[in-house]
């Protein structure tokens, strides 16, 4: 069986159908069911409320003045809990043990006082159920897997993830590492080898490069927006190959739009964001909203 996997992959992919057999397409959550299957281990079939009230009651038996927690907690204890379960899940994410060697900070030891009760009473996380496949992959159990293919760059997979996609042979889904793409010997192929070259972990500054003028990359310096958009515009149309061609237009999307329209081009949709937009002023008026005496302007708005 060959997975392709992804942090990203869990809901619907806008892809091609094509015709396969033993390839799946699997996310985090329906990974861990695979691999739990494979080998044998029991299921984590708990609601995630489950987990939020076990971890409030757990915060709750050891709650007393002297916890970090203890204020917050007896305002909220639904969103502390919900806090802290979250920061718990990246913890184990991160290959966290449940408890920490040496002299700790109070709010850690206030933690790990916690989770010797949570280790027991709260459903397991990801983390947790990623430790588990691990020790079980260690003692030599086998599952159909035969490769994984990565749609996420390995550095930037969790720690738990990636103890045990190092089981597996693993290679990257095309375009997920980043390569040069333009023809071979065009400046604009000199220019990303540079890049590339320079953003490795081991990169260092080469001599300075030579370019050929050969008009793949060009530098065009605009006495105005308008003179700019239109010689843009003009050029695409000289150009002709537009469904090769990506524009990325990070301010005055109109204005290049009204010059792809004058020289005969379809416009590329760009629209102005204005800070007067509904959904803008929402998140203004909720936090109003939370001040008391309540500004009746605002719940009117």
């Amino acid at each position: 069986m060959i997975v392709h996997f992804g942090l990203q992959l869990g809901g619907m992919q806008a892809a091609r159908a094509a015709t396969a057999v033993g390839e799946v397409v699997l996310g985090p959550a329906r990974m861990l069911d695979v691999l739990e299957t494979e080998l044998g281990l029991p299921p984590v079939l708990a609601h995630p409320a489950e987990a939020l009230l076990a971890y409030r009651a757990c915060l709750a038996e050891f709650d007393s003045p002297s916890r970090f927690y203890h204020s917050s907690f007896a305002v909220d204890p639904i969103a502390v809990a919900r806090c802290l379960l979250a920061w718990r899940a990246e913890w184990y994410e991160g290959l966290w043990r449940g408890c920490f060697n040496g002299a700790v900070s109070r709010r850690l030891a206030d933690i790990a006082d916690v989770e010797r009760l949570a280790a027991e009473t709260v459903p397991l996380t990801a983390g947790q159920r990623l430790g588990r496949i691990a020790a079980a992959l260690e003692q030599g159990l086998a599952t159909q897997i035969e490769r994984v293919v990565l749609h996420d760059e390995p550095a930037v997979l969790p720690a738990a993830w990636r103890a045990v996609l190092g089981h597996f042979a693993q290679e990257a889904a095309a375009g997920v590492e980043p390569t040069a793409a333009a023809a071979p010997g065009t400046d604009l192929y000199r220019v990303q080898r540079a890049l590339l070259e320079a953003w490795a972990p081991t990169g260092a500054r080469g001599a300075k490069l030579r370019l050929a003028g050969d008009r793949s990359l060009m530098l065009l310096r605009g006495v105005s927006r308008d003179l700019t958009a239109q010689a843009l515009g003009e050029y695409l149309r000289g150009a002709g190959d537009l469904d090769n061609t990506v524009v990325i237009a990070e301010r005055d999307g109109i204005i290049f739009d009204n010059a792809l329209e004058r020289v005969g081009l379809p416009r590329a949709g760009f629209q102005h964001f204005s800070r007067f937009r509904a959904v803008m002023q929402l998140p203004a008026l909720c936090l109003g909203l939370v001040w008391e005496p309540v500004d009746v302007r605002l719940l009117l708005q």
